[in-house]
C-alpha cells in the first residue's frame, strides 16, 4: 500500500508547479483543484478574478478544457498573491501567460469501449 505523509505539502506542490511551470492554459480541473487549495468557494474565486460564480462553475463541470487566457492569467496571479508566492519574477509570468496555447477549439484523445472493444477516439469541442 502507498502511504502519503504530508498530502497538504504535495497538494502546495501540484498547484505551484500548475501555476508556475504549466506551459498550457489551466483546465477547469486544474482551476478548481487551485481553488479548492486555495480554500476558496467558487464565488470567492469568481470575485477575485473578475468573472461570475457561474462561468467558475461553467469551467469545472466542463472539466478538460482550457479556461480563457484572460481567466488562466487571473487565476494564477491571484493563486501567487493569496499564498505570496512571489519565487518567480512578474515578468516571467506574463512571458509565460502571452506563449501560452489559445486554441478556440481544443481536443482530447481517450481510449473508449465500443461493440466490445477498446479503441482510441478523438474528442474536438
Amino acid at each position: 500500500a502507498v502511504s502519503i505523509r504530508n498530502v497538504e505539502n504535495l497538494h502546495a506542490a501540484i498547484c505551484r508547479t500548475l501555476v508556475q511551470d504549466n506551459p498550457d492554459r489551466l483546465s477547469g480541473v486544474e482551476t478548481k483543484f487551485i481553488r479548492k487549495q486555495l480554500e476558496l468557494t467558487q464565488e470567492a474565486l469568481a470575485e477575485c478574478i473578475g468573472v461570475s460564480e457561474q462561468t467558475v462553475r461553467g469551467w469545472e463541470r466542463c472539466g478538460v478544457g482550457p479556461i480563457p487566457k484572460q481567466a488562466d492569467m487571473s487565476v494564477r496571479f491571484a493563486y501567487r498573491d493569496i499564498t505570496r508566492d512571489y519565487s518567480r519574477d512578474i515578468k516571467d509570468i506574463i512571458k509565460r501567460a502571452r506563449s501560452l496555447n489559445p486554441p478556440d477549439r481544443f481536443s482530447f484523445d481517450f481510449l473508449g469501449e465500443a461493440n466490445g472493444r477498446w479503441d482510441h477516439h478523438e474528442c474536438a469541442a
